[in-house]
């Protein structure tokens, strides 16, 4: 009989414990699957799936509890030698995105991907004519100062034009916004769901910087850049190739809370975004200046296509990431495993 214990470690707001163990237990248990959550190890079930904050003591502690137990660790990394020691311990990892789960195959070929679906309700947003339009990010202080590549410039000249807010939703224990900070009205808010919710359903537009400053990136104009790819651009490279730069795990999740509570999002280059935000009837992508300029000029001049693309856009996630759907495909991969 499968029953499934979640060991969490670290902060009990961080979005991976959030969705992964406390989130997903709860959505298994509710698929009369018994689950148990908890900071200290117990014997006695099929399945153990481990907080990406935990370390090879707490494998070693299950496999002295039974050797045919099956154990998942959320979110693996390779980062340093305390990571690495657990990779190839585990039975299987748990990873949020397409990008995530293609860098890990190299050390394990059982990974089951879970988007990040956060627990909150869809909200039908009204959208309307408003003085000012508040534009919303929330995240991680790493992606506020990625506006520094041409998000800032964007936002400063929009001010010039039009009459613009930004909510800046982020945990400021980890530090304040300082660098790539745009000149114009900002209000930094201290993350949390309830904030999280309160501050994107009192917006217009979300938006989602995400891709790396690289000096090899086609949107930066710089003479060393030009010569530089002139150098590496190989046999088949152009001059004004893409080279982006993002993280191994990037996701979709920030869009998704978007989606969800009715706000029109323009994201930067992940492959993930492309997802939903591919189709322009969805929301925006954009990576140059014109793109994230334009982009964001067209939805705060017109309500209705505010309106529009934010039905739509919710419309496909609910559709897309339907947690009924991923909850029982996540079963069933766990029970091949």
């Amino acid at each position: 009989m499968m029953n499934i214990f979640f060991l969490h470690r670290g902060k009990k707001n961080i979005g991976s414990n959030r969705i992964y163990i406390d989130n997903l237990s709860k959505w298994i248990n509710e698929k009369k699957i018994s689950t148990k959550v908890s900071n200290i190890l117990e014997p006695n079930f099929s399945h153990y799936v481990l907080s990406k904050y935990s370390d090879i003591e707490d494998v070693n502690k299950i496999r002295s509890f039974s050797k045919q137990s099956k154990i998942g660790l959320i979110h693996p990394s390779d980062q340093t030698f305390k990571n690495r020691s657990i990779l190839n311990k585990v039975d299987f990892y748990i990873v949020g995105s397409l990008e995530e789960k293609d860098y890990y195959l190299k050390y394990n070929s059982n990974i089951i991907r879970f988007p990040q679906i956060e627990e909150i309700p869809n909200y039908k947003k009204i959208h309307k004519n408003t003085d000012v339009i508040k534009i919303a990010y929330h995240g991680n202080l790493q992606h506020l100062e990625e506006m520094d590549r041409v998000l800032k410039s964007v936002l400063e000249k929009l001010s010039k034009n039009y009459k613009i807010k930004l909510y800046a939703v982020y945990d400021k224990s980890l530090g304040e916004w300082k660098f790539g900070r745009p000149n114009i009205d900002i209000e930094d808010i201290d993350w949390s769901l309830e904030n999280l919710i309160k501050y994107i359903t009192q917006s217009d537009i979300g938006i989602i910087p995400s891709t790396n400053n690289f000096i090899l990136d086609s949107n930066i104009k710089k003479f060393q850049n030009s010569i530089l790819k002139t150098l590496f651009k190989g046999r088949n490279g152009n001059d004004n190739d893409y080279i982006i730069r993002f993280k191994v795990t990037s996701n979709a999740g920030r869009a998704f809370v978007f989606h969800q509570l009715g706000i029109p999002v323009v994201a930067d280059f992940w492959p993930s975004h492309f997802e939903i935000l591919g189709n322009d009837s969805n929301g925006f992508i954009a990576h140059s200046f014109e793109g994230w300029y334009q982009s964001l000029e067209k939805l705060i001049i017109n309500p209705l296509l505010r309106q529009k693309i934010s039905e739509s856009a919710q419309k496909n996630f609910e559709k897309a990431y339907d947690k009924e759907i991923w909850v029982n495909k996540f079963i069933d991969e766990i029970k091949k495993i």
